[in-house]
């Protein structure tokens, strides 16, 4: 929430909305975003299985994916645990991002919102260095899992900054992620 009111300023007093992605039977994952910016549910196949979100700033030059579970869903541990999840976000790290970027290398950061925990890899698209990156493409992207409650799940941010301030309002999307009971 820190996050959020720090992002919040720095933009002029940004007003956030509120939206949610239900979780059947597990109550909905709360999502704060810049007023204006677009938010997508997507469901599943299986009544029960995953959710995702997706969100796009209203110029479309930052995206919010993200993929929320239960604890006993989606893997073979009940309650996939802190070093799980950096497990989770290393190996989708090296296999999507890795062999492409300029980085080389996977950095595993944290993340802490007032309600969620988790942690992140950021990259740089070696292909747009250099270059003007057109509409709908993005010159950088974090890949992360966040827990939130006994939901979990996994989130990628793209934009065309690493530290500035589209990566900045991305990552208090994710910071402010919230469980809201049933």
């Amino acid at each position: 929430m820190v996050t959020l009111a720090a992002t919040a300023s720095a933009a002029d007093e940004q007003e956030f909305t509120t939206n949610s992605l239900p979780i059947p039977e597990h109550g909905a994952l709360e999502i704060k975003a810049p007023k204006g910016w677009r938010f997508e549910r997507k469901g599943a196949i299986n009544p029960n299985g995953p959710r995702t979100a997706a969100l796009s700033s209203t110029n479309g030059e930052i995206s919010v994916q993200i993929t929320v579970f239960r604890d006993g869903l989606g893997t073979k541990e009940p309650k996939p645990s802190e070093e799980k999840l950096m497990e989770i976000v290393r190996t989708a790290a090296e296999s999507r991002f890795l062999a492409g970027s300029v980085e080389k290398k996977v950095v595993i950061e944290k993340l802490k919102g007032a309600e969620v925990s988790g942690c992140f890899a950021r990259f740089t698209d070696a292909d747009w260095v250099g270059k003007k990156v057109p509409p709908g493409e993005f010159s950088h992207v974090a890949t992360g899992a966040v827990r939130c409650g006994d939901l979990w799940g996994a989130f990628t941010l793209l934009t065309n900054d690493k530290d500035g301030p589209q990566f900045k309002q991305a990552m208090a999307v994710i910071e402010s992620l919230r469980k809201a009971t049933p």
